[in-house]
């Protein structure tokens, strides 16, 4: 199966560190990603952004939860 190339867009300052290009199985999927204490997620919109002149799916930051302890 082959992935899809998505665009992330959105978050806080600290989530810098999450390469904005990501590979997905499915558009359905959320993206989660530990950033700092917490994660980060990140949602498909629906939309599609330009990447290197080319359209790929557009997945918004949704927002952070915290690490359970």
């Amino acid at each position: 199966m082959e992935t899809i190339k998505v665009l992330l867009s959105g978050g806080p300052a600290d989530s810098a560190e999450i390469p904005p290009v990501q590979h997905v199985d499915r558009l359905d999927q959320v993206l989660k990603f530990t950033c700092g204490n917490g994660y980060e997620h990140f949602s498909y919109t629906g939309q599609e952004s330009l990447l290197d002149e080319a359209p790929v799916p557009l997945y918004r930051w949704t927002g952070r939860t915290k690490i359970a302890e």
